[in-house]
């Protein structure tokens, strides 16, 4: 969910003391790394899940809908029936033979007529209940990626919350031999307490620094090690899983 913002190597280390070169961090991953990146995919398909229970619950709902309309239509031909059937044994006990033969035949077309119009309504309502699933599909996802982003956000504003956010960013870093840190002013002061924590996970970095940087999101940071930088934020984390989510519902319709 980490994205990495690469640099090309210099040609000419004298005259760019400062370039980076980039490799990817993820093939320095431990077991636990991959463990982790195992729950993270795993947190990605229950929310999939999550948006399909919805949808699936307005497909239930729309179709208790066009039930309802199936079968109002048939109690309506039923009455309708019926009282067709009443007006030819009154015609037919009067002896009106020639009036029932016209009453039979004008009711025999209203009732079809009636019918062919229940079936046109029917048939709109389905294809309606279908586009309004395609559309809402998609609705959905942002949606639940929406609340996904709250309840995020609101959890990193907890101190505990924030802490573990760093922790486990530093996993990605932490077979590097330097370490710098930047973070947002305002998560500056309760990061750096935990400097002894964080450099006990860095086993392999003799320098660890934290630089506070306005330019970044409040709940983000970026390391940067001798092979380039990592950004880490809520932000790129909810968009990379807006976009699987997204692709995931494209290879489904497929």
């Amino acid at each position: 969910m980490s994205r990495v913002i690469k640099a090309e190597k210099s040609k000419s280390p004298t005259n760019h003391p400062h370039s980076i070169l980039v490799q990817p961090v993820g093939t320095e991953r431990s077991k636990d790394d991959k463990e982790e990146t195992k729950t993270k995919e795993s947190a990605k398909q229950q929310l999939l899940v999550s948006a399909r229970e919805q949808a699936d619950a307005m497909i239930t709902e729309a179709r208790a809908e066009s039930e309802k309309i199936y079968r109002e239509m048939e109690t309506s031909r039923a009455e309708f029936e019926n009282k067709i059937e009443e007006q030819y044994k009154e015609a037919w006990t009067k002896g009106e033979r020639e009036g029932y033969l016209t009453g039979k035949r004008k009711g025999y077309e209203t009732y079809q007529k009636t019918i062919a119009e229940a079936t046109h309504v029917v048939e709109a309502a389905k294809e309606d209940y279908q586009q309004y699933l395609n559309a809402a599909e998609p609705v959905i996802i942002d949606l639940a990626i929406m609340l996904t982003k709250k309840i995020l956000g609101e959890k990193l504003e907890m101190e505990d919350h924030w802490l573990q956010f760093i922790k486990e960013a530093l996993q990605e870093v932490k077979n590097h031999t330097e370490v710098v840190v930047y973070i947002h002013p305002d998560r500056y002061k309760e990061t750096v307490q935990q400097r002894e924590e964080w450099q006990a996970l860095l086993t392999h970095a003799e320098h660890l620094r934290f630089i506070p940087d306005t330019n970044l999101d409040n709940n983000g940071c970026v390391f940067e090690t001798p092979v380039g930088r990592l950004a880490v934020s809520l932000e790129d984390q909810l968009g990379t899983l807006h976009t699987e989510l997204h692709d995931l519902l494209a290879s489904g319709r497929s």
